[in-house]
Order: structure tokens, then C-alpha cells, then sequence
């Protein structure tokens, strides 16, 4: 195997991992009720309830997420 095929080969492993992992849809249900929670016990509650709006779109029958939006 020559310089450039491993070159290549590294570089097409790195590329197809990262782009794997951007693929993560960072606001899903869990995460946007993990940081709406954080937010809310944290006394900010504009922020908490601008994320809660997105939980209850999200899972329409989280109840908590529309207790704490109210």
C-alpha cells in the first residue's frame, strides 16, 4: 500500500465518523426535558418555558412539561 491509498483510506474513516455522528439530533425529546428542567430549577423560567413549549410539541402528553409551562 502506497502513502496516498493510506492517506485516503485515513481520511475517508475520519470523514464517514464524523459525519455519523453529526447526524445526532441534539433536540429530541429527552434532551429538550433534560435542559428545560435545568433551566427551570435554575429560576429561568422565559428560557424554561421557551423549551417546554418545544417538550409538549414534541410529546403532546407530557404533563409536567405543561404544568410547568402554566
Amino acid at each position: 500500500m502506497n502513502l496516498k491509498s493510506t492517506i485516503n483510506s485515513i481520511l475517508f474513516i475520519f470523514l464517514s465518523t464524523t459525519y455519523a455522528n453529526a447526524q445526532e439530533d441534539i433536540l429530541n425529546y429527552g434532551n429538550s426535558a433534560k435542559y428545560a428542567a435545568h433551566l427551570f430549577e435554575n429560576k429561568c423560567y422565559d428560557l424554561s418555558a421557551i423549551e417546554y413549549e418545544r417538550v409538549v410539541y414534541l410529546e403532546p402528553t407530557d404533563t409536567l412539561a405543561k404544568l410547568r409551562l402554566v
